[in-house]
């Protein structure tokens, strides 16, 4: 959800029902992601 709306140029078109858009707003919150990107910038560079 927060992806798409601050990625929107101009205008932003939400559908849907108002319980799932709400549950997928306030289930927002940031996980923990094990990409290794750090590891794999820091090979790239250095």
């Amino acid at each position: 959800m927060y992806t798409g709306l601050t990625r929107a140029k101009k205008l932003a078109i939400i559908v849907g029902e108002k319980k799932a858009i709400s549950i997928a707003v306030n289930q927002g919150h940031r996980r923990q992601r094990y990409t290794r990107l750090v590891e794999r910038l820091c090979q790239k560079v250095f």
